[in-house]
């Protein structure tokens, strides 16, 4: 049994980034004439290996008699609190079976987090698994970018994607358009998120020359994605990291820890006050400050939220023109999606659960994947409203433990 629980599992940590998926269901999908994947819901075979091994471990761990170790009591009042708000809200402003789903995620990302945090497999060999996972989907990648469109692994969960084909990510070059790269992900910038996560995880594991090894891949595997947030919250995480590798006091690395935080829970609010009063002539940046101004007006007139996956249906009561069906999407912020959607109780709660977090178990001073995943939150809202960036929290976060301990 124990053997075939840590199979399940491997194989789950090395293929939870393909998009196997089949449509669960969808209500309001088609209410602009366009397929609106934010309002419907999938059901992920990867996710299936996930439930099956940790329902597996579960029944092993009672029936041997074997005490499982869930960490600190009131993170799981929190959550469950957090799960509560969202049903709740969602009950009463939007379509209450896609709060059912969010509340599966969040029992999948519990779940993933407890088979890390007991060890079902060796922390070295997990490491090795989500590395050689990660170099797999750069090779899909850099094949896609060179074909310029799909290598044809429909069935592996690959997008359909060229550089004609509508909602595609694309770069426009003087000789054409040319695909950034997928993988087997749904989105570019979840391939870059996914990547990062799993570099800066691996990162305190490498010896000094795979450590070279594995920041080349990622660093071509960012340059296929074509993700600028992703150059950025790298970039900076990585210096990070030097400057922590260098830093040998632990309260020292706590100070300027707390100090990076507050940084950015203050650069996060003077956005989102202060986008309407922004502009810029690039085109993506704009689009991005006039979701920041939808989400703010959102929260406005909805201070205890418009439901999970509402947000989309909301946005066309907000924007100042006639929005094209491809531009019924969520805020590109984590942070102001959760806060629009689960409204301000919902938002404490999440701030509630981060602080007791760090509180308990952060004895080292510091953690840098945890501060990478918060410094890219802001930059897009996958990691709050997609299988994998849900999964990405989880793995982050039972690292984070394993490093730190009790």
């Amino acid at each position: 049994m124990h053997k075939f629980i840590q199979t399940l599992f491997g194989l789950f940590l090395f293929t939870f980034p393909f998009s196997i998926r089949f449509l669960a269901y969808e209500d309001a999908a088609y209410r602009f004439g366009k397929f609106n994947p934010w309002v419907a819901e999938f059901v992920y075979v990867p996710e299936l290996l996930l439930l099956v091994a940790f329902l597996l471990w579960l029944y092993d761990k009672k029936k041997n008699k074997v005490k499982v170790d869930i960490g600190h009591n009131y993170l799981w009042i929190i959550l469950g609190l957090f799960a509560l708000n969202a049903v709740l809200v969602t009950g009463l402003f939007g379509d209450i079976t896609l709060a059912g789903f969010f509340v599966l995620r969040l029992f999948e990302l519990v779940a993933f987090y407890m088979l890390i945090t007991n060890k079902v497999l060796e922390e070295k060999l997990m490491v090795k698994l989500l590395l050689v996972g990660a170099l797999f989907q750069v090779f899909l990648a850099f094949i896609q970018v060179e074909i310029n469109g799909s290598i044809g692994l429909g069935l592996l969960g690959e997008s359909a994607i060229g550089p004609e084909v509508p909602g595609v990510a694309k770069i426009d070059l003087e000789t054409g358009k040319q695909v950034r790269g997928y993988g087997l992900l749904p989105h570019p910038n979840i391939l870059a998120g996914y990547l990062l996560t799993v570099f800066f995880i691996a990162l305190s594991y490498l010896k000094y020359s795979n450590k070279l090894f594995w920041l080349a891949v990622v660093i071509l595997g960012l340059f296929l994605a074509g993700s600028d947030a992703a150059y950025v919250v790298g970039g900076l995480t990585l210096l990070l990291a030097i400057v922590f590798k260098a830093i040998k006091s632990v309260q020292v690395k706590k100070s300027f820890s707390l100090f990076l935080l507050v940084l950015l829970a203050l650069v996060n609010t003077w956005l989102f006050a202060s986008s309407h009063l922004l502009s810029s002539e690039d085109a993506s940046l704009q689009e991005r400050l006039d979701q920041n101004v939808i989400a703010q007006e959102i929260v406005v007139d909805h201070p205890f939220g418009v439901g999970i996956r509402n947000y989309t249906l909301e946005i066309e009561n907000y924007a100042d023109k006639k929005l094209a069906p491809w531009e019924f999407q969520p805020v590109h912020n984590s942070y102001f999606l959760m806060l629009a959607e689960l409204g301000i109780q919902g938002f404490i709660l999440f701030l509630a659960a981060i602080t007791l977090l760090i509180y308990t178990y952060w004895h080292r001073g510091t953690d840098i994947p945890i501060l990478m995943l918060l410094f890219l939150a802001p930059f897009d809202h996958f990691l709050v409203d997609s299988f994998v960036g849900m999964m990405l929290i989880a793995l982050v976060l039972g690292f984070f433990r394993l490093k730190n301990g009790s």
